[in-house]
Parts: structure tokens; sequence; C-alpha cells
């Protein structure tokens, strides 16, 4: 059966399973499902991008509603802020020129006290990224941020943030004839922000969908470099790849292309990335080792210079997946020997009823965890991730959206809340730090 990424209609029944419990004894605990509340309406989009950073969750409702009357489905996001056992939402933020299907959201990045949203107006237009600052409790939108000169077709597709380096992914994907992608970083000076450099990568190709997926933070270690990791799905027949990007003085210079073992066409490696520390891991939703778009991730880790100073570190999926799972159509790397990957397309079989087609699921592995032999890479840690206690939905994509810091945020964009359905909803779980890392895997 055919599916796409990601589909907010069709008929969304609720059946009685619940969540996969953990396979391991490492767990994640599990905080509160977040919904938009009296805002929530169907195909409303809650958690089709989320963002997390300290103790904050920023949660993108694409088509969410704005004030005035009549209201405007032209996006919103919510922040919420974890105050012990709970979370609450600390503000909701729109567009200052809201306007009718704009997507304002489409994409996030939070760092800080800094928060970066992607908005992308009527048909054709290449979008802009505002920029909000929190002081105490109160988020303040101090800038708007647009792509200079974007090839024609081309827009903002993804965004990343950290200090006072704002990255955008710039593309128009990977249609037949597009031009590349890029990805330009822009520097925050006296309280400006300034194009400093435009970012290609050296093999640069037509419809390569580089920058769709971003993703930036420093290194380990005294002296630690900011590195970026960027995404480009479409690459060489859609095999993909993800090119490291290391900052020398005022300077982003390309450091290595990573590519999946054995690639092949329509892999999409790079339509989800995530940097910490000196661990990269990437997705390919659409890998088809011994299954249709089952998907796999590949993780490098940092251990050398040179040339070719990422290393593989090891690669899940492919296999052990079924069709149409999406594995790794979102990651995140809570820490830099813990990857959360979300599982969109996954269907999940209850012990009585039918298929719950599309419910999604998410995972958490971790490397060098005491008792987990370095023979097994990457171990899996909780296959479940999420409510344990609510029932699975069909179709509601749960592990579209994934990030992780302190908190772990995933996203079903297409899931039931009640009174509302295919509303969306986040589940955030606090992400288990006592994991007892008792040695490195090489």
């Amino acid at each position: 059966m055919a599916r796409s990424a990601w589909r907010i209609g069709g008929c969304a029944a609720i059946a009685a399973l619940l969540l996969a419990a953990a396979a391991g004894s490492v767990q994640a605990q599990f905080l509160q499902r977040l919904t938009s509340g009296v805002f929530a309406f169907e195909e409303g989009g809650y958690g089709v991008a989320v963002a997390s950073s300290g103790d904050r969750v920023a949660v993108s409702e694409l088509l969410g509603l704005t004030g005035g009357a009549p209201p405007v489905a032209g996006g919103a996001v919510e922040v919420w802020r974890r105050e012990g056992a709970q979370l609450v939402r600390e503000q909701r933020l729109l567009s200052p020129l809201p306007g009718q299907g704009h997507l304002f959201g489409i994409g996030l990045a939070m760092a800080g006290e800094r928060l970066a949203v992607v908005e992308r107006g009527a048909s054709g237009s290449a979008g802009k990224v505002h920029v909000f600052e929190r002081t105490g409790t109160v988020w303040q939108h101090v800038a708007e941020v647009f792509p200079a000169l974007p090839p024609a077709g081309a827009g903002v597709a993804s965004v990343a943030l950290h200090g006072d380096w704002l990255l955008l992914g710039v593309t128009a994907g990977g249609a037949a004839g597009a031009p590349p992608g890029q990805v330009q970083a822009w520097q925050r000076v006296a309280g400006t922000w300034t194009l400093r450099q435009v970012l290609v990568p050296l093999d640069s190709s037509d419809g390569d969908g580089f920058g769709l997926r971003l993703a930036l933070a420093p290194g380990e270690g005294a002296g630690a470099v900011l590195r970026l990791v960027a995404g480009a799905p479409f690459r060489f027949g859609a095999r993909g790849a993800a090119y490291v990007f290391a900052l020398a003085g005022d300077t982003w210079q390309q450091e290595q292309r990573l590519l999946l073992s054995m690639p092949a066409a329509n892999d999409r490696l790079g339509v989800a990335v995530a940097i910490r520390g000196d661990t990269v891991a990437a997705g390919a939703d659409g890998d088809e080792f011994g299954t249709a778009h089952g998907g796999r991730v590949g993780v490098w880790r940092r251990t050398g210079s040179g040339d070719f100073p990422w290393q593989p570190a090891g690669e899940f999926g492919g296999a052990e997946t079924a069709a149409f799972d999406r594995f790794g159509g979102a990651l995140a790397l809570a820490t830099p020997r813990d990857v959360v990957i979300g599982i969109p397309g996954r269907d999940l079989v209850p012990p009585v009823g039918p298929v719950l087609a599309d419910a999604g699921a998410a995972q958490r592995r971790a490397l060098g965890v005491r008792g987990s032999p370095c023979a097994v890479p990457w171990s899996l840690q909780v296959a479940g991730l999420g409510n344990p206690g609510a029932l699975a939905q069909a179709e509601a994509r749960f592990g579209f959206a994934v990030d992780a810091d302190r908190l772990v945020a995933i996203g079903a964009p297409n899931g039931n809340v009640p009174g509302v359905g295919r509303a969306g909803f986040v589940d955030v779980s606090v992400h288990d730090r006592l994991l007892d890392h008792d040695f490195d895997c090489p």
C-alpha cells in the first residue's frame, strides 16, 4: 500500500493497544502529553515540528489558528516549560503578519533563550525565519531573517541555531531540474543578523535537497569547535548524503561527506540529521534493505583528524523494519551516546482487532551502557517511547518529529485528542541520564 510521508487526512480510529513496552532495563520517564487545548482543531498539525532546549519544549501547530475574527489558519508555535513533574504552557507564539495557510512553524530551532521559527508564505514564497528571545518567561519577537537571493523555486526548509549563529537551509527539494540546495550562515553582530557565508557541498548537484534538514552543536572537550550537519537526501538518485561543516574563526569549511554502507537509490540519507558532541546520526527513511521503505539510520563518531575524521560507528534499521516504517524519518541525540529514532509509518498489531496502520512509534538506543557488549553497538534500550498508558491510534504518525535535550519530545501530528480527531499531540519524557556508561565502544 503506497503511503505519503505524512498524511493529516484519513480516518484515525482508536484501538485498544498499549504502546510497546521497554525492551531493556533503562527507561525514559514519561512526563506529559501536550496538546493545543482549546485551540485544537481537526488537521491542525500539532507536533509536525518540535524543538527542545533545557527544560523547555517548542511545538509547531502548522495550521494553528491565530487571533482575530474570523481566525486565520496561519500556524502557531507553543512553548512549554517544565515545572517539577509537569509542563505548563508558557506562551503561544504567532507570526507578526499571519496569513491563511502560511505554515508558521514548519521548521523550529531552540537554543537557550532564543527560538527560531520558519514561516513559509503563499505559494512560491521563499519564506523567512522569525527570531524570538526570552526574558524570564516572556518571549518577544526580535527579528526577521529573509534568505538572501534564494535560487528560483527554493525556500527556507530548515533552521539551526546556536549562540550567535543562525543557519538557514534553502532548497527547492528533489524535483527534476531543481537548483542545488544551500545553507546560509547568519551571525548576530551588535544585535543585527548578518549573512556571513553561503555553504554548498563540494559535490553540489541539481535537485540534491542540500539543507532540507540541519543540526548544529559544538564538539566535545576544551576548545570545542562548532559543527553543522546538513542533509542532502536527493543527491545521486536520492541515495542521499549528510555533510559535516566545521567553523574555523568566522568561516565554515566542509569537513566530510557521510554515506551509508552499500547506498542504494531512494535511500534518502539526510532526511533527518542530528549532532551532539562528536557524534552524528542521519536517517534514510526510504532504505529498502529487505523491505520497501523500511528505513535505516547511520551513526558516525569523530575519532581522528585529517581528511576523514568521522568514522562509521553503527547502522540499524534495515532488515529489522517492516514495509513503509520510515525508520529514521526523525532523529535526535539526547547525548553523544543516546539516539532517539522516529518511526512514523510503523503499523501496530493489537492482540485483537485490525492492524493500526501508520500508528507510528519511537525508540531509543544507547552506546556503551553497562552490560551492553561492544559487539552489539547502539543497543536497543527503549522500544516504545511515549505515554505508556495511552491507546495507540491508527494514522497518528507518532515519531514524525523528534527532538531531545533534558526533555525528549515526540510529535504525532495526526493523533486524536479528547473531543477532536486528527488534531495532533506531543509526548514529552524526561531523559534518563543515569545510563551508567562505563566504557567506550570503538
